[in-house]
């Protein structure tokens, strides 16, 4: 189950449930980095072959107003984006074959010429001008609050393209149109269709790899390749084809002997069944870390968490390897700050800065001023969490912190801890964007849309600020590693660990580089993917 936000995409809280959505799309990879990555023996593949997959499908194929975050993984062989990211998190040229900054406030888009939509007509300039004002202005747009420092879009020529920027944030625009407001759709077949756009196989236009054939809402889901694409040297697959797998809920079982019978070709699942998957000897198990992290969300705001010791007593007071082992059969990684080891911005000198240690949270409990602590916090009442919780809890108690869980309905557990702010507390999961900014500045700046506390953390803002100014990735890192030991110092929440990728595929599948599992990752049908004759 994933949580809707004002920028969806970014980031997003998650609650797992039943069937986790698997990442497809088209979205990494220019010619030449697909090409490092494809699979020993790639060259043998089956240019007729469609791939084969689970997962819950959208209610509408529209990247402006579809509301599920998990929809990016359908969107993306449709709509193909100005920018892509690679399996490591760089950005690389899309539809736009380079970009530039010439200041903090100002973002040129330089397009690849002669690229099509899949009805024939042009993507130009005026194209991707249409589609971001669309983004804009659409009353039901999900990436309006994302699009909003956009003051002005330009056209300089057919190819080029000049966003004037409200406030210092280029940095962030990288990240904004690699995701699903760089998925430009056609303006001849938003014209024509009006608000019935992505309602159907034939008005959903985009210019992807891939055409839409079928397409019913939260239904099954089938596209093939078109000529027309202009990276189609690259795609090596004729088609997908998705089964929809909304409310499902006997886990994983099921869909893996289905996979292992040949139905499906590749599926992503949660840890709890990977013995199940790795029985079956025609099927290829891979494993990794994802970007869900697994938190003790607290408002610092909040007593007893306007205490900086006492927060810091709870840093010391959890054992993460021991939840790793516990819950994720050690194949998760445990959480040393907000940002996991993949990650680009990941800072490695936070690893073990609050190492286990019952002892020294009783001490910091004292500095406070206190013998013990109780508090509640809000728990969506599915198996994973509630487990995870209880974990949690019993760990506490080792450090006379005494949690009392209040399970609350998954769906409700957004408007729980950062609308209502119930509880000071919860034990949750947070899917994290590609981009350190996004998240970032979601989670903990003091304006940001789920930072429960509403409070500034001295320093911090200047820091996200600092990311946000500069296109080159390299200084950016340098202010988000600093914001990391920000956040870690001032112990405003506790990241538990993250959670592990799980891809089950057929061994017909080759050119998989890495392990997926959570939704917002629209990288799994990379032009590295290919099935074997």
């Amino acid at each position: 189950m994933q949580h809707k936000r004002s920028r969806i995409g970014a980031a997003a809280l998650v609650i797992v449930t039943g069937l986790a959505a698997v990442a497809v799309g088209a979205g990494s990879g220019s010619g030449t980095a697909a090409a490092a990555t494809v699979a020993k023996g790639a060259a043998s593949y089956d240019p007729n072959a469609v791939l084969k997959m689970p997962l819950p499908t959208p209610q509408i194929l529209d990247p402006v107003r579809a509301v599920n975050a998990c929809d990016v993984n359908i969107l993306s062989p449709i709509y193909d984006t100005l920018i892509r990211t690679d399996p490591k998190g760089k950005y690389i040229p899309g539809i736009a074959a380079s970009w530039s900054a010439p200041d903090a406030s100002t973002f040129v888009l330089k397009l690849r010429p002669n690229v099509k939509f899949s009805d024939g007509t042009a993507l130009d300039a005026e194209a991707v001008k249409a589609s971001i004002t669309r983004g804009q202005t659409d009353p039901s747009s999900v990436v309006k609050t994302a699009l909003s420092p956009i003051s002005a879009v330009t056209v300089v020529d057919p190819t080029t393209v000049k966003l004037t920027l409200s406030k210092p944030v280029v940095g962030l625009m990288t990240s904004l149109f690699a995701g699903r407001a760089g998925m430009i759709v056609s303006p001849t077949a938003v014209t024509a269709a009006g608000t019935a756009f992505g309602t159907t196989a034939a008005n959903a236009v985009g210019a992807g790899p891939y055409k839409m054939t079928t397409f019913q809402s939260q239904g099954d889901y089938a596209s093939t390749a078109w000529k027309g694409y202009w990276d189609s040297k690259n795609r090596k697959l004729a088609g997908l084809k998705l089964t929809n797998t909304q409310g499902a809920t006997a886990g994983y079982g099921p869909f893996i002997t289905r996979l292992a019978q040949g139905e499906f070709d590749a599926l992503s699942m949660k840890e709890a069944d990977i013995a199940v998957a790795r029985a079956q000897p025609n099927l290829v198990v891979k494993t990794g870390p994802s970007e869900l992290m697994m938190q003790l969300m607290i408002n610092y705001n909040k007593a007893p968490f306007d205490n900086k010791a006492v927060r810091q007593a709870l840093e010391y007071a959890v054992d993460r390897p021991a939840l790793v082992a516990a819950i994720a059969q050690n194949l998760g990684v445990p959480a040393d700050g907000p940002l996991p080891p993949t990650s680009w911005a990941y800072n490695p000198a936070l690893k073990g800065m609050y190492k286990y240690n019952p002892t020294k949270a009783k001490a910091l409990l004292k500095k406070a001023g206190l013998d013990s602590v109780s508090f509640t916090a809000s728990v969506p009442n599915t198996s994973l969490y509630v487990q995870l919780a209880t974990a949690v809890q019993d760990m506490l108690k080792k450090s006379n912190i005494n949690m009392t869980i209040r399970q609350v309905a998954g769906q409700d557990i957004n408007t729980e801890l950062y609308v209502k702010k119930t509880d000071p507390a919860g034990v949750t999961g947070w899917s994290e964007a590609a981009d350190p900014g996004d998240f970032f500045n979601v989670k903990y700046a003091s304006n940001g849309s789920n930072n429960a506390a509403v409070t500034a953390i001295p320093g911090l803002d200047d820091l996200l600020a600092q990311g946000a100014a500069t296109t080159d990735q390299a200084k950016r890192a340098v202010a988000y590693k600093k914001a990391q030991k920000l956040i870690m110092d001032q112990a405003i929440e506790v990241p538990l660990y993250f959670a592990p990728a799980v891809t089950v595929a057929s061994k017909k599948v080759q050119g998989i580089p890495k392990a997926y599992s959570t939704c917002v990752d629209a990288n799994f049908v990379t032009p590295s993917i290919s099935m074997k004759k």
